[in-house]
């Protein structure tokens, strides 16, 4: 996992051969005027979902993980507050779904982080993670990046 501020992304654009793409995209300036929905950047190598709403609470999350993309967390409002836990330690929740890349935890995250307006996180397909589980309102952007 990585928590950084979008000023300093260009730290982490050669972690991985799209990260720079999903960064540029974040600095564009126009992601705050984008309403929910799904955003092609590169085809299924890297696209955006904007999602706007209440979170959810740290009782109420979804504990996720995912193997084929890594994702990017950006918080446009609000402040973002999501859990982790090392995946490789969480009990599954029922069968890993390839179409969609997801699985579900039944284990609870053993650590928190804010993530406030202006900044991003980084979950790896190692990282689980538990988004949306502060309190008001919130507007971000995940950024899906094809793995492999």
């Amino acid at each position: 996992m990585i928590v950084d501020s979008l000023k300093n992304a260009a730290l982490y654009a050669d972690v991985h051969t799209h990260f720079s793409q999903a960064f540029m995209f974040l600095q564009a300036g126009h992601v705050s005027t984008l309403k929910p929905g799904r955003y092609e950047i590169d085809g299924d190598n890297v696209y955006a979902v904007v999602i706007e709403g209440e979170q959810n609470g740290h009782e109420s999350v979804k504990f996720e993980g995912h193997r084929k993309y890594i994702d990017i967390h950006f918080t446009i409002s609000g402040t973002d507050v999501i859990g982790w836990k090392d995946a490789a330690s969480c009990v599954p929740e029922g069968s890993f779904n390839e179409k969609d890349d997801y699985t579900f935890f039944t284990t609870r995250p053993t650590s928190w982080v804010e993530v406030p307006a202006g900044s991003f996180a980084v979950f790896f397909p190692h990282d689980a993670h538990a988004p949306m589980g502060g309190e008001g309102k919130i507007k971000k952007v995940v950024v899906k990046v094809l793995v492999g």
